[in-house]
């Protein structure tokens, strides 16, 4: 379930940051420019980038490796599977992806003892919300976590697969996907599905308001693998 490129992502989320901060994965120049336009003193913004490193992906039609921005080695070899395979297949990368969270993870533990518990969010787009997820779904600082296509790598998320560690369902999820996405939509939809039922939380739409245990979820038709301003607008209502 490994994914082949790393994540960005940007919005302003006032109502949920305040006094908080909110990490981005990758941000590409135009959300850069649009988290600069953003008027937000209380909130601090901490965009990390994934290095440039050998990955394991298709070229031309035919097994290849070449150097791309991302998080950990996919190991994609013969192309996106159509069936998620999150729910029992953990990150191929075990070096690669360890490394990622501990980086996550430490940028996460400087800047929580700035704020109050929960007042952290986490953004990520592509491999950025698989690392997301991972790495906030059980860390008691994590009051949030929006993903964006991509999906959830069970084994990698939860230190006892079956058993809902109680600060899980503390926290909000704002989940996007495009119809279009080389990235199979129904990798979102069952990963949300399993966070549903064994995990416990509520599916909601975007017009909902959303809660602790709650997951909003938007698709937008015909979004291939990137976001849009109609997405970002979203995140910024959530």
């Amino acid at each position: 379930m490994d994914l082949p490129t790393a994540g960005l992502l940007g919005s302003q989320l006032q109502s949920i940051c305040s006094g908080s901060f909110f990490l981005v994965f990758n941000p590409s120049l135009t959300l850069r420019s649009r988290i600069r336009r953003t008027s937000l003193p209380h909130v601090k913004f901490i965009l990390p980038n994934a290095s440039i490193i050998n990955v394991h992906v298709p070229i031309a039609g035919a097994p290849g490796e070449t150097q791309l921005p991302a998080w950990w080695d996919p190991f994609i070899t013969d192309g996106i599977r159509s069936v998620w395979a999150g729910k029992d297949t953990p990150i191929n990368d075990v070096e690669g992806f360890k490394k990622a969270t501990a980086n996550l993870e430490k940028i996460i533990e400087e800047e929580a003892n700035l704020v109050a518990p929960g007042r952290v969010i986490l953004g990520g787009f592509s491999q950025g919300t698989v690392l997301s997820l991972a790495v906030g779904l059980e860390n008691t600082k994590v009051g949030g976590i929006i993903a964006l296509s991509s999906s959830l790598s069970v084994p990698d998320s939860f230190k006892s697969v079956g058993t809902t560690d109680p600060s899980t369902l503390k926290k909000a999820i704002f989940w996007a996907h495009g119809t279009a996405d080389y990235v199979p939509i129904n990798w979102a939809t069952q990963s949300i599905d399993y966070l549903v039922n064994p995990v416990g939380f509520k599916k909601i739409s975007k017009n909902e308001a959303p809660t602790a245990g709650t997951i909003t979820w938007s698709s937008s038709e015909g979004l291939k693998h990137e976001t849009n301003e109609e997405e970002l607008e979203d995140i910024q209502k959530w």
